[in-house]
């Protein structure tokens, strides 16, 4: 048996509900994921960030604001392709 957390299992019941087929509900579910993936991704690279910031240059962020700029910057799509 394939233990389901509540919240995905709602999630279903909710895709289900609204009519949608198996293969839809597969597509949001992984959306879903690539989403809560890409979340962590960047949670961790401004953690790496804080972490080896140089308080020599004082390149170090003082506030959330600072670290929002420096993840938009790095996730900033490239103009060039």
């Amino acid at each position: 048996m394939i233990r389901i957390s509540p919240l995905r299992q709602r999630f279903i019941d909710d895709m289900e509900f609204a009519g949608l087929v198996p293969d839809t509900q597969d597509i949001y579910i992984r959306a879903v994921l690539t989403g809560v993936l890409a979340l962590r991704q960047m949670k961790h690279v401004a953690a790496t960030f804080l972490r080896n910031a140089s308080p020599k240059n004082n390149s170090k962020p003082t506030s959330a604001a600072d670290v929002a700029k420096l993840l938009a910057e790095l996730f900033k799509p490239n103009s060039a392709v």
